[in-house]
């Protein structure tokens, strides 16, 4: 089960289901009233469910206008490939041209790209039923309905910031819990212990990330609570061997008390001024071309072979490129996330045609069967996209098993021509329009240099000035580097790349090194009262560990052994400041020191 602190990924998943039940109950009996096809439901119960799940906006209002503009954007495909489904070779120059432009903005945000998916499905089902005109201008009547019922459960079933943050810090709470216990087994598994590290620093990122973002009173020092604790549960584990002495024991479950104390005090509303100040400026991102071109040509390969064995679904084959296309930023990754469509529609291939012989005997059980895919794959697709494509595809046999259709055909033809669309997304990766999969994590790991580089940049300052909490602000960022590191890396892992390196501590270098960054951003950010001595050399310290993170950058370095840690004191003191800077000089030689390597090599020098 993926990790969902705060229920938002439940609560979407409940949203969209329902909206999608309550809009087919409405539209299906017009239908049947109207002696229409049921299948021209399809159009309005289709834009429901993406409209609702990739609809990802922070605000209520931003996330109505999404919801608007994806039903008004998916109503124009529609119109325009039924106005084009006649001429199959403008058809076909229509739906690469919108797969172009879609891939081309997915950078702007998760509004356009809801916007470009409601276009392309739109499209595909305007080709795929090919209505007459009268049928079509009643399909784009029974949108307005659907619209409707989205926008009312938008407004029924919203994520309410005081939930959502207090079953986050709940979820946190137990996290750290999970990770305390295992670090104290006596025969504890390293990989083990790091997977509940990274689930308590990605719950950590989410709860500071909706803290941040929401008007919720206090939420500042919840966040530096959050920070705390995550500090305090690490520092545990890296002291696991005195674990049983009264002050490391206690040390977690301090901060523990601080984050629920400071939760519970959240009773004043802090003005937008403040919520804007904490929220960094993201610059606009450029468009994707060279994702474009691969995407292009991986739908022109995939279309020499869909069409061929079905004129009439070889559309099956475009989507899966432009989704697994989504998102992907190397070779590496658009083979993972293909594989994982393939993988999910083969086994709801399968789950199809255990599940044919029931469609005629048991209509209540296929009901039933279709929320449970329904929901299945709005919980699953954004987390674990094997899992809900696995729902997506029993689903589509399930309703093409009620209409009559052959549901064993129709399944094998959907996994034949998903292998098809991944196969041409392959081959453009490696081969055609390649981007190594080395590149990108080197790129990831310079990019989290330059973060960590930010950190001591402002602890720096804070230091100096003794004021300001921007080296907490530098810290989110550089976790969300982290983030982005490990997700490069995901790949490797796939691979079984990563599972042959050998590993001799508990916790892997990155680990070490993001904690004590950590522990010197809240030290910096405390304002400390030290003595002009002390502050002039911790100030020297920061700069020679400042030039040598960015000969990182460069140069290689060989690890070297580090000193053992010594326990975290209460109060912030210089020799905490200097042991910060001692530590993360020594993480980062170990953990960049190989930076030009291959794969392997860098998964060993960054795990080992």
């Amino acid at each position: 089960m993926p990790l969902d602190p705060g229920l938002l990924q439940f609560t979407a998943a409940v949203r969209t289901s329902v909206a999608t039940v309550i809009s087919a109950l409405i539209i299906v009996p017009l239908l049947h009233r109207l002696g229409q096809p049921v299948i021209e439901a399809s159009p309005a119960v289709m834009f429901v469910m993406l409209c609702m799940l990739f609809t990802r906006d922070l605000t209520l209002p931003r996330r109505m206008g999404t919801v608007t503009l994806a039903f008004l954007a998916g109503a124009a495909g529609f119109a325009a490939a039924a106005a084009l489904a006649r001429w199959p070779v403008l058809d076909i120059g229509g739906f690469l041209a919108l797969l172009g432009v879609a891939t081309l903005f997915q950078t702007r945000g998760p509004r356009v790209v809801a916007i470009g998916l409601s276009v392309l499905i739109g499209y595909y089902l305007g080709v795929f039923l090919h209505p007459p005109l009268a049928s079509q201008l009643t399909i784009l009547v029974l949108m307005v309905p659907a619209l409707l019922v989205c926008l009312a459960m938008l407004r029924l079933l919203p994520d309410s910031p005081e939930n959502v943050v207090h079953l986050m810090l709940a979820s946190i709470a137990a996290q750290a819990d999970r990770v305390v216990r295992e670090a104290r087994r006596p025969e504890r598994d390293p990989r083990r212990l790091e997977r509940h590290l990274l689930k308590l620093n990605r719950a950590v990122i989410a709860a500071q990330a909706q803290l941040t973002l929401s008007d919720l009173p206090g939420y500042a020092a919840t966040v530096n609570a959050l920070i705390n604790l995550e500090i305090a549960v690490t520092h545990a584990v890296l002291h696991v061997e005195a674990a049983e002495t009264e002050g490391v024991t206690g040390e977690w479950r301090t901060a523990l008390t601080g984050l629920m104390r400071a939760a519970a005090e959240m009773g004043r509303r802090p003005n937008a001024a403040a919520v804007a100040a904490a929220a960094p400026a993201v610059p606009t991102p450029p468009l994707a071309w060279r994702s474009t071109l691969r995407a292009i040509c991986a739908a022109v390969i995939a279309t020499c072979f869909a069409y061929p064995l079905s004129p009439e679904h070889w559309y099956w084959a475009i989507i899966s490129v432009f989704v697994i296309s989504l998102g992907t930023s190397s070779a590496g990754d658009t083979v993972q996330k293909g594989m994982l469509r393939v993988a999910g529609t083969a086994g709801g291939a399968l789950a199809g045609m255990i599940v044919a012989a029931l469609v005629p005997a048991h209509p209540a059980a296929v009901v039933v069967g279709m929320i449970v895919c329904l929901f299945g794959w709005s919980y699953f697709v954004l987390y674990n996209y094997a899992f809900g494509i696995f729902f997506l595809t029993l689903l589509i046999g399930l309703v093409y098993g009620v209409l009559g259709d052959n549901l064993p055909a129709i399944v094998g033809l959907r996994l034949a021509e998903t292998a098809i669309g991944a196969a041409a997304t392959f081959v453009t990766a490696l081969w055609i329009v390649p981007l190594p999969t080395s590149h990108h994590i080197r790129a990831r790991a310079l990019t989290l240099i330059a973060r960590l580089l930010d950190v001591v940049d402002v602890s720096h300052a804070a230091l100096a000035e003794g004021s300001g909490a921007a080296p907490l602000v530098a810290m989110r960022r550089a976790d969300q580097a982290m983030q982005e590191l490990r997700m490069a890396l995901l790949p490797l892992h796939a691979a079984r790349l990563i599972s042959l390196v050998p590993r001799q501590d508990a916790l892997p270098s990155v680990l070490i090194c993001i904690h004590w960054v950590r522990v010197l951003a809240v030290a910096a950010a405390s304002e400390p009262t030290l003595l002009p001595d002390d502050r002039d050399a911790l100030l020297d310290r920061l700069v020679r560990l400042r030039d040598h993170i960015a000969a990182l950058a460069t140069t290689g370095v060989s690890a070297v052994a580090e000193a053992p840690p010594r326990s975290l004191s209460g109060a912030v003191s210089a020799g905490l400041i200097a042991e910060a800077a001692d530590r993360i000089e020594a993480a980062l030689r170990g953990l960049f020191g190989r930076i030009g390597a291959t794969p392997r090599e860098f998964a060993a020098a960054l795990l080992g």
